[in-house]
């Protein structure tokens, strides 16, 4: 048995023996496990987003951006994604400060 097998036995014996998140506390950091930012998500718009507000958005730029060719095109799409990524960057980064500037409770 090479040494991987031996850290996939070992691996897979310790996850039977694994009751999963008990506290509270476990089982919400556990809830959570599947959520990402989606930074590097292939989908621009995430589920908890309005893709009305992106439509409205992505509006604006082709408004103001006269396009003529299929170049221009791709460059305002990679531009109004990168702008909109930009603005959820900035969301999460303003949701943490707030989170950690908050007094924490007295046990």
């Amino acid at each position: 048995m090479s040494d991987l097998e031996k850290k996939q036995q070992i691996a897979r014996e310790n996850g039977k023996k694994s009751k999963g998140p008990i506290t509270p506390r476990e089982q919400k950091r556990s809830s959570l496990n599947g959520i990402t930012h989606g930074l590097a998500s292939k989908c621009v718009v995430l589920a908890n987003e309005s893709k009305n507000a992106y439509d409205q958005f992505a509006a604006q730029y082709q408004q103001e951006w006269h396009l003529v060719s299929l170049t221009e095109s791709h460059l305002l799409a990679q531009m109004v994604n990168s702008c909109w990524r930009l603005c959820r960057i900035w969301s999460i980064e303003t949701a943490r400060i707030r989170a950690q500037s908050r007094p924490r409770a007295q046990p």
